[in-house]
């Protein structure tokens, strides 16, 4: 989950800007995407000159198999943003 939030508020404390299912194979590095869309708040967000983000994960086990095991390593987090100013 991303949240993202003005600098006076918690993070967390506002409704996730993604959740993001993510699969991952034993052993193989992976790079993940996400595209934030229709979300009205963010707009607002990035027209400050800061604001907070927050990134929470969590595994869930297969329903059958072997238990899960593993470790995930957040190593870095790129924002590109794509606006447009309104023309009077």
């Amino acid at each position: 989950r991303l949240y993202l939030s003005d600098p006076g508020t918690a993070p967390r404390s506002t409704e996730p800007v993604v959740v993001q299912v993510l699969p991952f194979n034993a052993g193989v590095p992976d790079t993940a995407t996400g595209v934030i869309t229709g979300d009205t708040r963010v707009n607002g967000l990035f027209n400050n000159s800061s604001l907070r983000v927050s990134v929470t994960t969590s595994f869930r086990g297969p329903s059958i198999g072997p238990a899960l095991a593993g470790s995930l390593t957040v190593s870095g987090l790129d924002a590109t943003v794509i606006a447009e100013r309104k023309k009077d």
